[in-house]
């Protein structure tokens, strides 16, 4: 019995390693835009990836103590290779970034197929404005005459899309749809689509790369 409670100690220790290295980051980065089951959603929420991110920075701290008080017999030294394989891993990935990066092909997926999902909302709004004079205060108001349904993101992490007509207030020309698609932490990436394609305005926040009509804004 002793052996089988180390084992699953073992065991358990080793998936946080894994979930909480750079490695389990990307891999939540990349499948938070995937149309993955709603059971699958909170754990690839933003929140995900902060206690991710905390976890990965505390165990670059962890585990070379860990090391030290092993060499120095406060922890039992029997277990030092563990320890030493700790810090290799951790500390193999002293930026997170590249780790974005390598998974940046999986995540963009994910976007291209909601921006196509999406692709629906433009032309019914500009046929309600040219019947109406005036585009929708609402969503729901192209319903079911120009829509039979408002169209889902349907990426696990971000379901929310969000609508704005344009007015004196927001000084928007015309409209804007926008799906907040923070990879967690602190991070405000966003996509957007205007009808004037006029991404300008976001070059102010960071880079902006485009997916069809729509501009990925990389906070």
């Amino acid at each position: 019995m002793p052996h089988f409670k180390r084992a699953l100690i073992f065991i358990a220790v080793g998936l946080a390693v894994m979930i909480c290295s750079p490695l389990g980051i990307g891999l939540v980065y990349g499948l938070q835009t995937w149309p993955l089951s709603p059971l699958l959603a909170p754990f690839l929420s933003p929140g995900t990836n902060f206690w991710q991110m905390m976890g990965w920075g505390l165990s670059l701290f962890a585990f070379p103590i860990a090391l030290i008080c092993a060499f120095f017999g406060i922890l039992p030294r029997r277990h030092w290779p563990l320890y030493a394989l700790g810090c290799v891993w951790m500390w193999s990935f002293v930026l997170v970034r590249p780790s974005f990066r390598h998974f940046w092909p999986m995540r963009r997926a994910g976007l291209e197929g909601s921006v196509a999902r999406l692709e629906v909302l433009p032309p019914a709004l500009e046929r309600f404005h040219r019947e109406k004079g005036s585009y929708p205060a609402q969503l729901n108001e192209l319903v079911p005459n120009y829509l039979p349904k408002i169209p889902e993101t349907r990426m696990a992490a971000y379901p929310q899309l969000r609508y704005r007509r344009g007015d004196q207030k927001n000084r928007l020309p015309r409209y804007e749809l926008q799906v907040s698609t923070s990879a967690g932490f602190i991070n405000f990436d966003a996509l957007y689509y205007r009808p004037d394609a006029n991404y300008e305005f976001l070059h102010r926040a960071g880079k902006i790369e485009r997916i069809g009509a729509w501009a990925y804004l990389h906070e």
